[in-house]
């Protein structure tokens, strides 16, 4: 995938460089564009500054190479990416700390500058002209910040796709004037979220709020709104006008959503599961906490109806090489997203696998029960091990849950 920078340079990442994009096209009417999420956020001047001493190419454009290979639902290869492989495909780095939600820019010369939502503007923007009349479009998310950001920016998306549409077609055949005809025939706009389906959970113990990391996801993003000029979608911020930062949550932000968005989420979040600050008690207590994450995430979701939820204790998915083999029902992943994304017609694969819906989540109710799971700790996780960082004790837990030991262990 090659490197391109967005044309607006109005437009910045925190360190006020240029926000670029990486491109693959082809030839099939599909699009695939995917939000990075690597490094959730910062709040305020003390957790920016230090995530520039630390991590600077999270702020900045400055330090990504001109090419990259795709990987997972991004792959080029069919044995990997079997039904998406020879899309369009578009991964936009995560250059804002922000969620993919801000429109604030400094004009401080060392200040940070917050514009996620802008930066997806003006890809879109880029793009479009790239793409003829036929289009469906699936705008997906890595971990955690771009789930987030799929969810508060997917109806904006779609917005701006449909009238884009509609105006070049209008342009090219002046006598095509009606609007529903234009803007829903051929045009398909759907979102896929990737772990950042993130619940208002209590901390387990308390932890000075000093890294977003290890802070209530609640209390980051209130003290964040400000910081970034937080752009939140218009029904949502009006059912929650007193309390905004419910936006930033999956259950309060989903129902008041437009657009289809599927859902792919742990149930057992690795990103959650160190907010939560679990802390280091008995086993029985450690097992408890894991279990009833579980059990909050489920419930969590009940209203979703599309969705990819196994019980494993990972983050995130389709940009994992080995996305494919985590499956629920002897369904994989691959395979529901493609039959979702044929316009929600019943397909061959479903029907061979006696399949009438679109959303897959495990029974059971403990980490790593789902055989199929990747092991905990691998080249893709992006956070320390979490055993080791709180000193879980991963063979009593295991025997607790009834689960073998090295499906917990590290590679």
């Amino acid at each position: 995938m090659k490197k391109y920078y967005i044309r607006n340079t109005s437009v910045v990442c925190n360190d006020g460089s240029t926000p670029s994009y990486f491109l693959r096209k082809s030839t099939e009417p599909r699009w695939i564009i995917f939000l990075e999420g690597w490094g959730w956020l910062c709040f305020d001047k003390n957790t920016c500054t230090n995530r520039w001493r630390n991590s600077p190419d999270l702020m900045s454009s400055k330090f990504l190479p001109s090419f990259i290979k795709g990987q997972g639902i991004q792959s080029n290869d069919e044995n990997e990416n079997p039904f998406i492989w020879n899309g369009n495909h578009v991964y936009v780095p995560y250059c804002s700390s922000d969620l993919w939600s801000g429109s604030f820019k400094s004009l401080e010369k060392d200040g940070f500058s917050f514009m996620g939502a802008l930066i997806i503007e003006e890809v879109i923007k880029d793009i479009y002209i790239k793409i003829i009349f036929d289009i469906n479009l699936a705008f997906g998310s890595d971990i955690s910040a771009g789930g987030t950001g799929v969810l508060l920016n997917i109806d904006s998306v779609a917005r701006m796709i449909r009238n884009t549409m509609r105006r070049l077609k209008i342009k090219t055949n002046p006598q095509l004037t009606n609007y529903k005809k234009l803007t829903s025939d051929r045009v398909v706009v759907k979102g896929i979220a990737d772990s950042g389906w993130f619940i208002e959970n209590d901390q387990t113990s308390f932890s000075k709020c000093t890294d977003s990391l290890f802070c209530s996801p609640v209390e980051v993003i209130i003290k964040a709104i400000r910081y970034w000029n937080t752009v939140i979608p218009l029904p949502c911020r009006y059912r929650y006008i007193n309390n905004p930062w419910k936006c930033f949550f999956g259950h309060h932000i989903y129902p008041t959503l437009l657009t289809e968005v599927f859902v792919v989420q742990n149930l057992f979040d690795e990103a959650q599961i160190i907010m939560n600050n679990v802390g280091v008690q008995s086993v029985y207590d450690q097992q408890n906490q894991m279990r009833n994450l579980g059990v909050k995430i489920k419930s969590s979701l009940s209203s979703v109806k599309f969705m990819f939820v196994p019980a494993c204790l990972s983050h995130a998915i389709l940009l994992r090489s080995d996305w494919r083999i985590i499956e629920i029902e002897s369904i994989s992943l691959p395979e529901l997203l493609y039959c979702w994304g044929k316009h929600n017609k019943r397909d061959n694969i479903l029907k061979y696998k006696n399949m009438n819906h679109y959303n897959l989540m495990d029974r059971c109710q403990w980490p790593q029960c789902n055989l199929s799971c990747p092991k905990f700790k691998d080249a893709h996780s992006s956070y320390d091990n979490v055993f080791s960082r709180f000193q879980l004790d991963s063979q009593n837990l295991s025997e607790s849950f009834g689960v073998v030991n090295n499906m917990l262990e590290t590679r």
